[in-house]
């Protein structure tokens, strides 16, 4: 299993949403970034990041995400996980 995987995996079982989208910004992986923004926003919200973010991600990645992959409701598509 890669560190990614992993790491997102213990970062959402634990709900640790502001790691995990630490995480996903870390590795290019907007979309579930802003996902996870989305619908954690007391705990992962913050208005900069979300804006830079915004930007670098389109509404339809952010709608036609996957959403299982690692076991995780959303997923980093740099994951070689089955």
């Amino acid at each position: 299993m890669c560190f990614m995987c992993l790491a997102c995996r213990v970062c959402d079982e634990q709900q640790h949403w502001k790691e995990l989208t630490y995480l996903y910004i870390t590795y290019d992986e907007y979309d579930n970034a802003l996902a996870t923004m989305i619908a954690h926003s007391p705990t992962a919200w913050e208005h900069v990041q979300f804006k830079d973010v915004a930007v670098k991600v389109s509404a339809s990645e952010v709608s036609d995400r996957p959403t299982s992959r690692c076991g995780l409701t959303s997923r980093p598509a740099s994951c070689l996980c089955p």
